[in-house]
């Protein structure tokens, strides 16, 4: 190795190689000279990469830094977030940014920094201001349950069993940031709007949101009531099914109506109510509606097992006395918002209610009308 002495100046800097002279046979080494100097590299060097602590760079020698961003064959690790110090260029395979946004869709512009998507995300509750009438329910995984009205939940899940609605509470509607799955029953049937009553004096079914209900069929001193209607704002969408009079056989079956969705869908309520069957002396109760289900999430999963109803009741038979059967109620519907949706082999159940049967020389009540099932998929 050749002396470390400060004669000759380097190219170093430049790039070229510091070299020596092969040294002469029988000349003193000290009289060999170089043609760069050594010594003069080796300060270059450090002046360009620093000495011991003070390297250049936070790392404490040269070694750690290398492997800050190269792995063990020399090759650049781009797993190794300490070896940048910025965000990664869109033209080098990155974003551009150091920060992205939850659930935002991300948008290409060419060579120049990705950019976060205005109004593209699915953005569900995670709370409910103070004051409020519901409370945010979180992560629930259930195997039953009763409930009616809306509810509120991180991600839920109906595991097994029945998640039931109350009769009269019209609908279940249950809004979820994350997912909905079910792999159990909602049953809503009968939860709609009521049917006709019993007794002396009889009256129409109630009317509802979903489908119409039927008819009462008439008995032999009295006329069937008719089924509640299908409204939309307050107007009638679709008339219930008319009730029987005497001589004019059963009351009539409601015809399904288009099930509208409104820009408010927690406005969404349930199906009309049969309507009373004709007396003799005492008239027969009509079916209630069947409830809707509504549920909102981004992700919605039914499982194979899975069981979704929304059936009216059916009309009450003609006890005695010549009376007529109630009306069946009419079917809620179910609406699904979502982005993305898996269905199994769910059990969609949205028949309307059977009309009653007469007694002695009554009329049968009329079927409440059929439910729709809608899924809505938005980008």
């Amino acid at each position: 190795m050749s002396d470390l002495i400060a004669t000759g100046t380097s190219e170093f800097a430049t790039g070229a190689i510091d070299s020596a002279t092969v040294l002469v046979n029988n000349v003193s080494p000290t009289d060999a000279r170089h043609v760069n100097g050594v010594a003069s590299a080796a300060i270059q060097i450090e002046t360009v990469l620093g000495s011991a602590s003070s390297l250049k760079g936070s790392f404490p020698d040269l070694a750690t830094r290398l492997d800050s961003f190269a792995s063990g064959s020399g090759v650049i690790d781009l797993t190794n977030d300490a070896g940048f110090a910025g965000p990664l260029s869109v033209v080098n395979g990155g974003t551009g940014l150091q920060t992205l946004t939850a659930t935002k869709v991300l948008i290409g512009t060419g060579t120049t920094d990705v950019v976060l998507g205005s109004g593209l995300i699915y953005q569900g509750p995670s709370a409910v201001g103070s004051g409020s009438s519901i409370t945010h329910e979180g992560i629930v995984s259930e195997g039953g349950n009763t409930k009616t009205g809306i509810h509120f939940f991180t991600d839920y899940t109906l595991s097994s069993g029945t998640l039931s609605v109350s009769a009269g509470a019209h609908r279940i509607i249950i809004v979820a940031t994350n997912t909905i799955t079910i792999n159990g029953t909602i049953s809503a049937s009968g939860a709609g709007a009521a049917g006709g009553p019993s007794g002396v004096t009889g009256s129409n079914g109630g009317n509802g949101f979903a489908q119409p209900g039927g008819g009462g069929g008439n008995g032999l001193s009295g006329d069937g009531f008719d089924g509640g209607a299908a409204l939309l704002h307050g107007i009638t969408k679709v008339a219930g099914g008319a009730g029987g009079t005497s001589g004019n056989g059963s009351g009539g079956s409601a015809q399904s109506g288009a099930s509208s969705v409104l820009s408010d869908p927690f406005s969404i309520m349930g199906g009309a109510g049969g309507g009373s069957g004709g007396k003799d002396i005492n008239c027969e109760a009509g079916g209630a509606g069947g409830g809707s289900v509504v549920l909102i999430a981004p992700t919605i999963i039914l499982g194979g097992s899975s069981v979704i109803s929304t059936a009216g009741g059916a009309g009450s038979n003609g006890a005695a006395d010549n009376r007529g059967g109630g009306g069946g109620g009419g079917a809620g519907n179910v609406y699904i918002f979502c982005r993305t949706y898996t269905d199994s082999g769910c059990t969609f159940t949205l028949s309307g209610g059977a009309g009653g049967s007469p007694s002695g020389t009554g009329s049968a009540g009329g079927a409440g009308a059929t439910g729709v099932k809608l899924i809505h998929l938005y980008a």
